[in-house]
């Protein structure tokens, strides 16, 4: 399956018409009305409003949760649009991704298809700048889980391990919080891991992101603020494995750099908040089927490593 070719925001916004359609989220109202203001298009804020069905072209710019809504929007009402992915933040790489992720009741929805894949993406280098730190660093944990876990899957092979872990020497280098580099970082990430699979961090917290919505006390947090506090304690229970070590080292990768880079994104406070919920879930994130392709086998028995907080 072909990746997304890369349009420079120059050449969206040269070829944006009457036909065009800008969905946007919120947090980039003002820099959509800057740049696609003076043209013809029709710019739609989600998820107040939805785009015409009949749009020659729908440009979604925004986080993981529009750009996936508009793939299956796109393929559901209005299959000839021209779909031009711009990532607002970095993450879910859900602009290269073939895979779009919905919350329908209190479940994670999958689905998969070359259907979904958007026919162009581009990089907005300044949008970089809008993304505040807590955020942009919840995006970082996301990136990891994604190369990480694409990197330890049963499913991936020799060539695509090699491949993964160039990325995540390339993620290693420092950089600022809120570096453009990051959008490509995440777009190889999740391109990567979308041709193995991902892990128990994915398994954990698409089980317990609706878990906590539902919970009177909290903490309520979003997908990406799950993958940052969990990457680490499950990097540590997978390198628990002789397996994955020698995996990393056959490929160039330091497990202690690994291990200094995911423990400095950990939040300790937050960890302890989410131990109630994984205790009350920890039958359901063992059958997702995330959790089914870790790189180490879990079992039921492993909640202990992390209620008992074994990484630290």
């Amino acid at each position: 399956m072909n990746e997304p070719p890369i349009r420079t925001l120059e050449e969206i916004v040269e070829h944006a018409g009457s036909g065009t359609a800008v969905w946007h989220s919120r947090t980039v109202r003002q820099s959509v009305d800057e740049v696609f203001g003076p043209t013809p298009a029709t710019l739609c804020e989600w998820p107040d409003h939805e785009p015409d069905a009949g749009a020659d072209q729908l440009i979604a710019v925004g986080g993981g949760t529009l750009l996936d809504h508009a793939k299956i929007w796109r393929h559901e009402q209005s299959p000839t649009s021209e779909l031009v992915a711009v990532a607002s933040i970095w993450g879910s790489g859900a602009e290269v991704s073939p895979i779009a992720v919905q919350t329908v009741g209190r479940r994670k929805v999958i689905s998969c298809g070359a259907h979904l894949l958007p026919d162009a993406r581009a990089i907005w280098p300044k949008l970089a700048q809008t993304v505040p730190e807590s955020r942009a660093l919840d995006a970082s944990g996301d990136v990891w889980a994604h190369a990480l876990e694409g990197f330890l899957s049963p499913l991936a092979s020799d060539e695509l391990r090699l491949e993964i872990a160039r990325i995540i020497n390339d993620i290693l280098k420092p950089r600022p919080y809120n570096d453009p580099a990051w959008f490509d970082l995440g777009a190889r990430a999740c391109r990567a891991q979308s041709r193995s699979s991902v892990g128990l961090v994915h398994g954990m917290a698409h089980v317990l992101e609706p878990h906590l919505e539902d919970a009177p006390d909290g903490p309520h947090l979003g997908h990406a603020a799950l993958c940052r506090v969990l990457v680490w304690p499950v990097f540590k229970f997978n390198l628990a494995s002789p397996t994955t070590r020698s995996k990393l080292e056959a490929n160039g990768l330091e497990p202690e750099a690994l291990d200094e880079a995911l423990r400095s994104l950990h939040d300790p406070e937050l960890f302890d908040l989410l131990i109630p919920a994984l205790d009350a879930t920890w039958p359901e994130i063992l059958r997702d089927r995330c959790s089914r392709t870790n790189g180490v086998l879990v079992r039921p028995s492993s909640l202990g490593f992390f209620a008992q907080r074994e990484f630290q």
